[in-house]
């Protein structure tokens, strides 16, 4: 009984970047259906990754039945079926303009007299070109969404899958900048367009760490043609340098990260600083901001009306920095108290007020 090997061959052209999206088709001979998956990922390699799901089929069957799998071989010479997987995945994202190869193997039955190849979960904006290796004579056809295609002739031994992405990028960005004032971090972008644009993710890594850390949510437009400004203040840094991005998440869940091109750098300050508290009357909790210019001995301490001590909320070496302090008043009765930073030779006092 002669048996025929046919050959489809995946091939990505993308511009758009996505986490991680994985198709399906499924290949029948009106008997045995077999599902297999294809797509992207930046893990990827060219060899079997378990991690990412791909393990290697074992051999066909012995019985001379439907087998069709993913395989790593080059197209010439045809190779026979021994191996192979059911989910193969290519490194790269759909930002590159790389071409990606996913090679698919069939073994046709020996009374087969069709195969059907059924596009099952393939989005609006891809195209599939099918088409013979003989320059498309007898194959020459486009797949899309949940199309279907045929092939009647055994003869025919290999075929190849052109597939393009031809999505829209969800958001068109500008511009995306940052300016500093103090120890906040001030952004802003602009976008020409939004397509299905859930909104931006705000992502700030110290390089000292190098761990994107997630601070805020922006919803987006949703569909715009107009400009659109946005901005967002990242507050009371301390001395350090970081990193910032964008990870802009559309309604299907993909997402596309746009990297703030300058590495920010927050100093040390400048001079010796204590803001007034806020809120202020309070109850029963109150912050206050500060700035110390240069390593040194540092108390803070809070006094009645009186000039009495309550309490002393810090005594030691403290670095140069921005802070923060919280004031918990539970305990402490309405009225006014004074809050005494000591910091080398020089004193501020603040007002503060409790009212219960």
């Amino acid at each position: 009984m002669k048996k025929y090997l046919l050959i489809i061959i995946l091939i990505f052209i993308s511009s758009y970047s996505f986490g991680q999206e994985i198709y399906s088709i499924s290949v029948t001979d009106g008997i045995i259906t077999d599902t297999l998956r294809f797509g992207l990922n930046p893990n990827a390699t060219n060899g079997i990754d378990n991690v990412l799901g791909e393990n290697e089929l074992p051999p066909p069957p012995i019985s001379d039945i439907l087998d069709v799998r993913f395989s790593g071989e080059d197209l010439i010479p045809l190779v026979p079926i021994g191996e192979g997987l059911n989910i193969d995945l290519r490194e790269g994202n759909n930002m590159t303009e790389d071409t990606m190869y996913h090679k698919l193997k069939f073994q046709w039955p020996p009374l087969a007299t069709f195969l059907r190849i059924n596009c099952l979960n393939i989005p609006i904006g891809i195209s599939i070109k099918l088409k013979d290796l003989f320059k498309g004579v007898l194959i020459d056809t486009v797949l899309s969404e949940s199309d279907s295609f045929t092939i009647t002739s055994t003869g025919i031994v290999a075929l190849l899958f052109d597939v393009r992405y031809q999505f829209p990028r969800p958001v068109e960005l500008t511009s995306f900048n940052s300016s500093i004032s103090g120890n906040d971090v001030l952004l802003n972008w602009i976008t020409s367009s939004e397509n299905n644009n859930t909104g931006f993710e705000i992502q700030r890594k110290n390089i000292q760490n190098n761990i994107w850390n997630s601070l805020d949510f922006i919803p987006g437009q949703i569909n715009s043609s107009q400009n659109t400004v946005y901005n967002y203040t990242d507050i009371n840094l301390e001395a350090g340098s970081y990193n910032y991005r964008l990870k802009q998440i559309d309604l299907n869940g993909n997402f596309e990260y746009f990297n703030l091109t300058e590495t920010v750098r927050i100093g040390s300050p400048e001079s010796f600083y204590v803001s007034q508290n806020y809120p202020n009357p309070f109850n029963p909790v109150t912050k206050i901001n500060y700035n110390l210019p240069t390593s040194s001995h540092l108390k803070i301490s809070v006094f009645d009306n009186r000039g009495k001590l309550v309490k002393v909320l810090q005594d030691g070496f403290s670095a140069s920095g921005y802070y923060e302090i919280s004031i918990d008043a539970s305990e402490l009765t309405s009225g006014l108290y004074y809050c005494n930073f000591e910091y080398g030779n020089n004193t501020i006092s603040r007002k503060i007020v409790v009212l219960k």
